[in-house]
């Protein structure tokens, strides 16, 4: 187990349900994929691009500073 984010997990989710890829994600956005899986290991992105996540993917903002043990997934 390593530690992450309650959104990097979060966000994970939200590529795996919705079917896209941290590539496709990365294109939207305007960042690297290597930016996106930064963001999936715990990483912070810079506050435009986590109000782009908000609106996109529904991640609150708050999110991004939970830090929690990544086991793969998260209860709602």
């Amino acid at each position: 187990m390593s530690k992450t984010t309650r959104a990097g997990i979060l966000l994970r989710q939200w590529i795996e349900t919705n079917g896209t890829t941290q590539m496709k994600l990365a294109a939207d956005l305007g960042v690297s994929q290597t930016a996106v899986s930064a963001w999936l290991c715990g990483s912070e992105p810079r506050a435009t691009i986590a109000g782009r996540l908000q609106e996109l993917a529904g991640i609150p903002l708050s999110a991004w500073g939970e830090r929690i043990e990544d086991e793969g997934s998260i209860a709602d």
